[in-house]
């Protein structure tokens, strides 16, 4: 018989959708609906192989997923294993494409083809197949060993925790990081991290991030050609590619993991800080009023609306009963105004803004900037090496202590 999918039953407001059961519906208007989450093939067998982590054994509690020094070892040791295999996948394509075709050439013969303005020409039919199948091929071999390393890291933090509610929702989640889909957000609580941005600038970066591995492949080709002469080695230019394409993939593939280990770090942290700011802030207006220009701040800051972005925005918007907007822009005076309040307002709000720039484990020039920025205003004591720091001992695994325990300014 075959197995059903499980059915997903949500709480949908119409304001604050629901990520990582850290939501807090503050309006009456929110409707319970059925919805049934349909996946390909290769997402259900996906979505089993993680459903396997409900058997893992259970990990000690910790409020916040502070990783030993034991459990660290063993992620990294993880990381090394699945670059080597990425990479060697890589390295094989390459070689399955070419070496067959270079040994066996009469098994990729061309087919004529009479073609408007450019008469007869001969088209790579069999070569252009062969090629399709084994990028076929080495995709589910990727896809395969990232989601090895997704349950094997999610394993070693004990997350999903067995008895969460959501814990179904979690592993949906980390389905999507290791098969790399994108997340699709519904709503991003007015906030815009394109706010000033040239639309030209965000397409070229769009294009060049999707066709890099060709782009440095044409070049590398290039250079050798420059170099080395037109027919020099020319039977085997086209395994240049070999080192880059093995590169292309390990890249890949440790993107995967470090998301991987931001959606696990994530969650506990976020819900420690909006809960320790409600105790000290629940009475405080300038601090409850500045909460969504700091997210606007962040959003600026990044360029980029990330999952974790999403759930501190509607963790922190509803733990403080903040109605969502549709659209919120900050002024170029935000951190003027913000160094004009007290030094209780700039302490909450500052640390928003570094944990907003931590919990997605990157740190961009553009942020380096932000916090040169804050520094120079002396919002913060912290420089960017100290942030860099703190985004390094979130995603190892080792908590963010300096930040949520010691003032910021």
């Amino acid at each position: 018989m075959r197995r059903k999918e499980p059915v997903l039953f949500e709480k949908i407001n119409r304001n604050c959708l629901y990520w990582g059961g850290l939501s807090f519906p503050y309006r009456n208007n929110s409707i319970e609906v059925k919805t049934e989450q349909k996946y390909t093939y290769i997402e259900r067998i996906a979505f089993r192989y993680l459903l396997k982590l409900k058997d893992a054994p259970t990990r000690r509690e910790d409020e916040l997923h502070i990783l030993s020094e034991k459990e660290i070892k063993q992620i990294r040791t993880e990381v090394i294993t699945t670059l080597f295999w990425a990479a060697v996948f890589g390295v094989l394509g390459v070689l399955l494409l070419y070496i067959p075709q270079k040994i066996w050439p009469a098994l990729f013969p061309n087919f004529t083809a009479e073609l408007p303005w450019l008469g007869e020409v001969g088209v790579p039919v069999i070569s252009i197949i062969y090629g399709l199948i084994l990028v076929y091929i080495e995709l589910y071999a990727l896809t395969a060993i990232n989601l090895r390393a997704v349950f094997k890291i999610a394993r070693i933090c004990g997350f999903p925790e067995k008895n969460d509610g959501y814990f179904e929702k979690h592993i949906e989640a980390l389905m999507r990081v290791g098969m790399e889909k994108e997340d699709k957000l519904p709503f991003t609580y007015g906030l815009d991290p394109l706010q000033g941005a040239s639309k030209i600038s965000v397409f070229l970066f769009f294009i060049i991030n999707r066709l890099k591995a060709t782009i440095s492949n044409y070049v590398a080709k290039l250079i050798l050609r420059r170099f080395l002469g037109r027919y020099a080695l020319r039977e085997y230019i086209d395994l240049i590619g070999i080192p880059i394409f093995g590169f292309w993939n390990a890249m890949a593939s440790y993107q995967v993991i470090q998301e991987t280990k931001t959606r696990i770090m994530a969650p506990n942290l976020i819900k420690h800080l909006c809960r320790m700011h409600y105790e000290r802030y629940h009475n405080n207006i300038g601090y409850r009023n500045m909460i969504y220009d700091a997210l606007q701040f962040i959003a600026v800051s990044k360029r980029k609306y990330h999952q974790n972005h999403f759930l501190l925005a509607e963790s922190i918007l509803n733990t403080f009963g903040i109605p969502a907007k549709e659209n919120h822009d900050i002024d170029d005076y935000f951190l003027d105004r913000l160094s004009q309040s007290t030094t209780e307002v700039r302490t909450g709000i500052c640390q928003l803004i570094l944990l907003g720039f931590v919990v997605d484990g990157v740190f961009s020039l553009n942020e380096r900037s932000a916090v040169n920025a804050m520094k120079d205003r002396f919002l913060i004591r912290f420089g960017t090496k100290d942030v860099a720091k703190m985004k390094r001992s979130f995603l190892s695994g080792r908590g963010l202590d300096e930040l949520l325990k010691y003032p910021v300014l």
